[in-house]
């Protein structure tokens, strides 16, 4: 019996160990490239956010103005990859679109 349970406690940690090293799926660099559409999505989750906020009452002007030229920036460099990649919205996202993309989220985020 004890002998089971040794052999059944190896072949469980054996488990979970080739589990951990096998982890997400991911492309060489080791992170997933995100697509126009992926990018596009989590913009217009923190600007539903934000028009929730600015409803509420709960925006001050200068973070208004703040996430507004966040969102220009971003829609800018969005539409010209967009345009680039010939309106195919699963084009991986170029990293000026990323980065744009960031500062709506960081901007929409710091809202208490």
């Amino acid at each position: 019996m004890k002998t089971m349970t040794k052999v059944l406690t190896l072949v469980l940690m054996g488990a979970c160990i080739m589990m951990l090293s096998l982890g997400c799926p991911t492309t060489s660099s080791g992170t997933r490239q995100l697509t126009l559409k992926e990018t596009s999505d989590q913009v217009e989750d923190a600007m539903l956010t934000y028009r929730n906020a600015s409803i509420a009452g709960a925006l001050t002007a200068a973070q208004t103005e703040g996430i507004k030229a966040a969102y220009k920036n971003y829609k800018t460099a969005y539409d010209a990859a967009l345009a680039q990649a010939g309106s195919g919205k699963n084009a991986a996202s170029p990293d000026n679109v990323k980065a744009a993309a960031e500062q709506v989220i960081a901007r929409v985020s710091a809202i208490p």
